[in-house]
């Protein structure tokens, strides 16, 4: 599994070649890190995605770090972060090899996305419907407005669907 870690300062606009765009000509398919639930409900539909597409699939993982600490010292350590993401592609059936994972510590989610993916891409959340906007429906707002064309997962139904992705109602 390819991870790379960046830090405010150090971010480059080099997502995809990060994804591989030498690696195929397959369409790369970005889950960005919301919820646990959330993200392995985006998880499991983005490689059902990648199956079907010949895609190349990415994760995003942004750490906030609060402006009273040093940008590489975030809250949660690195090893934490590496020790979960390697959870969720577990959890979500991916080997090692179908995934690259990218560990941004930053200071805002919205600012470091905008400049890390290149427009338009394709960008797979996950999170739950609910009447109000919560913080998962903001980010997917915020990117669709970016240009980015933006797949909304409910993270309740992909669990109530269990293994068969096929049955998991999607928004885009």
């Amino acid at each position: 599994m390819r991870i790379r870690i960046h830090e405010l300062g150090k971010l480059q606009a080099d997502w995809k070649a990060f994804l591989g765009e030498g690696d195929g000509d397959g369409l790369p398919i970005t889950v960005v890190y919301t919820t646990q639930d959330g993200t392995l409900a985006a998880l499991k539909t983005a490689a059902a995605l990648a199956r079907d597409l010949n895609a190349r699939l990415g994760l995003i993982i942004t750490e906030v770090v609060p402006f009273r600490l040093p940008i590489d010292q975030p809250r949660v350590s690195v090893d934490f972060l590496k020790k979960r993401q390697d959870e969720l592609v577990s959890d979500a059936g991916l080997g090692g090899e179908q995934i690259r994972v990218q560990i941004c510590l930053c200071r805002d989610t919205k600012e470091t996305l905008g400049r890390l993916l290149p427009t338009p891409s394709l960008v797979v959340l996950g999170g739950r419907r609910r009447l109000w906007p919560s913080r998962e429906r903001r980010l997917e707002t915020f990117l669709s407005r970016l240009g980015h064309q933006v797949i909304f997962v409910d993270a309740a139904a992909c669990k109530s669907a269990g293994s068969e992705v096929s049955r998991i109602p999607l928004r885009q």
